[in-house]
């Protein structure tokens, strides 16, 4: 199976734009704790357009007012006008909108879970690579500076060889619309 990141022979792909010396148009399907911290991000980069939707009015009007962007009125519309689309819903809707944005070729970026189940994230990875689009998890904790700093400890060989580690991550389950992520037939 052919996989995005590899580009054998450069010539035969169409000349791509220069994504860093142009407005990106993000996308994010979801305006609930994930969609929130999402946006919080995008808002600090400078070359990042941002729209978003959101099917309940009063998260919706909250949204706007929190981060100044622009409401799409559908999930059509959002990624039809976007070049990434960041789905932060529940996860029961992951594949759904998941399949349709890589369906319009737009880069996906997708929330923990991929999907609900092993054979919906097999269909999603499936789609992205036959489209040839982007498609990542929500798996961001080794970005985040101490996860980083753990990495680069290790492989410098800063604590010796590791045998194995144990970490935590705390914090408060969030709940969710209709407390969906409470719910483990669902989240």
């Amino acid at each position: 199976m052919p996989d995005w990141r590899d580009v054998s022979d450069p010539s035969d792909q169409e000349p791509k734009k220069d994504k860093l010396a142009a407005m990106v148009t993000v996308g994010i399907l979801g305006a609930g704790g994930m969609g929130n911290v999402h946006a919080r991000h995008y808002r600090r980069m400078r070359d990042v357009e941002l729209f978003f939707y959101d099917p309940d009015q009063g998260q919706s009007e909250a949204f706007v007012l929190r981060h100044q962007v622009g409401a799409a009125p559908s999930p059509e519309d959002l990624i039809a006008r976007c070049d990434i689309v960041d789905v932060c819903l529940p996860t029961p809707l992951h594949l759904r909108y998941g399949l349709a944005a890589i369906d319009a070729g737009k880069a996906v970026f997708i929330e923990k879970p991929i999907a609900g189940s092993i054979e919906e994230g097999v269909k999603l990875v499936e789609a992205a690579d036959k489209a040839r689009v982007p498609l990542m998890p929500g798996h961001v904790i080794r970005f985040f500076p101490e996860w980083a700093a753990g990495n680069r400890m290790v492989k410098r060989g800063d604590v010796g060889q590791p045998a194995a580690a144990r970490v935590r991550r705390g914090g408060a389950a969030p709940k969710g619309l209709d407390r969906w992520f409470l719910d483990h037939s669902r989240s």
